[in-house]
């Protein structure tokens, strides 16, 4: 599901029965045209066996505009379910992370 008046984007991958989800997500900045005075942070974290995975993008001062950032969560369900984080240093680190 997909609601750009509501900024959300939900996906849920579904295995097959009696398989299971193996899934790496990542954090790409390029972004084309954004102005390269923004710098962007991410971080992924685990808490109550969650996964968290956060992208901070920040404009300079002085041009209108402040931050912007977004949150993917990804809950852990069913049997021997579980979520690990690797590459993510804190904030504001250079954009560089997988949960």
């Amino acid at each position: 599901m997909t609601s750009r008046a509501d900024q959300v984007i939900v996906q849920e991958p579904l295995p097959a029965t009696g398989r299971t989800v193996d899934t790496t997500l990542s954090v790409n900045t390029a972004l084309e045209g954004a102005p390269s005075s923004v710098t962007f942070a991410t971080t992924a974290t685990v808490s109550g066996g969650d996964g968290y995975l956060n992208l901070r993008g920040t404009y300079p001062t002085g041009q209108g505009a402040y931050s912007h950032e977004g949150v993917t969560r990804v809950p852990v369900t069913g049997a021997n379910a579980s979520v690990t984080v690797s590459g993510s240093p804190p904030w504001p680190a250079p954009p560089r992370c997988c949960c």
